[in-house]
């Protein structure tokens, strides 16, 4: 079962997250490229602007890091008490956001992969996050039919966006990051 897919920045690559691990295909062929196995069920893959890395969200609350040059093992981040549902990571690379089913997003540091803040969103379950185009902000959709907009340097909630009749599922900014 596919859950969860991305682009690598490569525009040559598919990453396709499954109950076994993340499978990255070749777009042009559909062949398979490489397999990077996981031990828990992926729900959300990610990959960093440059295709350096790519995270991918587990049922039993971590996220793996794979640096896609080398062969190694990936990294790995105890992130979460419950399934990390959502990954992105910020336009610059240097921050990733992981969200989880406890309804608790975590901004970790690209490079050291420590961890920066916890902001708990008090609404349900995260279902999406994405960044602003310069990175200052972090939009969160929540379970419980909410959008929180929140400053990243600090996790201070900026805007929540309500009047959704179901779980909000999909968040983006413009290009301009105004709306």
């Amino acid at each position: 079962r596919i859950v969860a897919f991305t682009h690598l920045p490569d525009g040559e690559t598919l990453a396709v997250a499954s109950a076994i691990g993340v499978y990255l295909y070749d777009v042009h062929t559909l062949a398979v490229r490489r397999f990077l196995p996981a031990a828990s069920w992926v729900w959300s893959v990610a990959a960093s602007p440059d295709g350096a890395l790519l995270a991918a969200g587990l049922e039993d609350g971590r996220v793996l890091l794979w640096l896609l040059a080398e062969a190694d093992a990936p990294l790995e981040l105890p992130a979460h008490n419950q399934a990390v549902r959502v990954l992105t990571f910020s336009p610059d690379g240097a921050l990733l956001a992981s969200g989880s089913r406890e309804g608790v997003a975590r901004l970790w540091q690209g490079d050291s992969r420590t961890l920066l803040r916890s902001i708990k969103s008090g609404a349900g379950e995260i279902r999406a996050l994405t960044f602003s185009a310069d990175g200052a902000y972090l939009a969160l959709a929540c379970e419980s039919r909410h959008i929180q907009v929140r400053r990243v340097r600090d996790g201070a909630l900026m805007h929540t966006l309500r009047g959704h009749h179901q779980a909000v599922r999909s968040v983006a900014f413009t290009s301009d990051g105004r709306l």
